[in-house]
């Protein structure tokens, strides 16, 4: 049965309750609009949560706020900060969200287009997380470079999201890495490529290859096997 006729009919605390629990993790892709000198409104591309868009009662007990009302000329868009990821363009772009400082717990951002952490760009952006003391959860997506940024990661500081819920994305590959995963993975690169160009010479045979890596780069084992 597709449609249950009766929920109507049940108590109205029971269906708020049902509607409060019609949420699902989405991924919030946010931009802001601006024109000179300053903040027009921003906007999604994300469709609005169903449970929104089902009746008056389902808006009033959904399990979403309106958000992101910011600018000369303010928009909203359905956003559940418990569990939806807002997704962001830049790292520039977090000082136009510190209005929900305290409300934002998962962020992605995409990096920068051939930006290499080595030119210095991001370091002091990466500084603006530290405003927001209420992030769970970061997902930088990189699609150039991803292997650089294991030196950011362990040279600045990340804010109040947990090091161990920081993870990088490899766009073009798909492959997710933690921070330290990243770091071990960059240092067995590091390793390799003076005279293999990264790639090892007996994979069934990796004790030296790990013996020495302990002893001249900060990669440890558990987080090669982590990286395997």
């Amino acid at each position: 049965m597709s449609t249950f006729h009766p929920f109507p009919r049940l108590p109205s605390e029971l269906r708020a309750y049902i509607w409060s629990l019609a949420a699902h993790p989405r991924l919030v892709h946010v931009r802001v609009v601006k024109e000179p000198f300053e903040v027009v409104h921003v906007v999604t591309p994300t469709p609005s949560p169903t449970v929104m868009q089902v009746c008056h009662e389902s808006r009033r007990h959904g399990p979403y706020r309106r958000a992101f009302i910011i600018g000369s000329k303010p928009r909203y868009i359905w956003v559940n900060f418990e569990i939806d990821m807002i997704c962001l363009r830049n790292l520039n772009a977090l000082m136009a969200f510190e209005p929900h400082k305290l409300d934002i717990q998962r962020l992605m951002i995409f990096a920068r287009d051939g930006c290499s952490r080595f030119d210095g760009y991001y370091d002091w952006e990466v500084d603006e997380l530290r405003n927001f003391p209420a992030l769970k959860e970061t997902h930088i997506a990189i699609d150039y470079g991803c292997l650089g940024w294991s030196a950011l990661f362990e040279e600045r500081y990340w804010g109040a999201c947990p090091r161990g819920n920081i993870r990088f994305i490899d766009t073009i590959s798909g492959i997710m890495l933690n921070g330290y995963q990243l770091s071990a993975a960059a240092d067995w690169g590091i390793f390799h490529s003076w005279d293999g160009g990264g790639k090892i010479e007996d994979v069934n045979n990796l004790e030296e290859d790990i013996r020495i890596a302990d002893d001249y780069t900060h990669m440890s084992l558990s987080d090669i096997r982590a990286v395997e």
